[in-house]
């Protein structure tokens, strides 16, 4: 929890009567909703959806910092996959201001998000045009 404020500062997950990791508080700096049900993990670059196994049993609740310990999930590398009724590729851009036009760096990430037009083609390139 944060000091000043009393609220977590972590993405709260929760295990369901169906066996389903699913979303339960979601802090304002993640882009997920509460709900959400995890479907696996990517690992760096590969496409194969790897299991994501709950971190500990006699626990209703964990943390996102929990289940990538306790999965060997990398922040910087590898991708948290919920489960949608579409498909949606992404593509994470970073960007320093002053390479468009303004005099000081200014550092920024930016995730492209788009719906491909076929749900089976999550290899849509689209994002690295932009």
């Amino acid at each position: 929890k944060d000091v000043k404020t009393g609220q977590k500062k972590d993405l709260m997950f929760i295990l369901d009567k169906n066996g389903d990791i699913v979303v339960d508080w979601v802090p304002a700096i993640y882009g997920v909703r509460c709900g959400a049900v995890v479907a696996g993990f990517l690992k760096g670059s590969s496409n194969k959806l790897h299991e994501i196994n709950w971190p500990n049993q006699k626990k209703k609740d964990c943390t996102l910092a929990d289940l990538m310990k306790s999965n060997k999930i990398t922040k910087a590398s590898d991708t948290l996959v919920f489960k949608t009724d579409c498909a949606y590729c992404t593509h994470i851009v970073k960007v320093d201001t002053k390479d468009y036009g303004l005099p000081q760096t200014r550092f920024r990430t930016y995730m492209f998000v788009w719906r491909p037009d076929d749900d089976d083609e999550v290899n849509d390139d689209l994002g690295e045009y932009w």
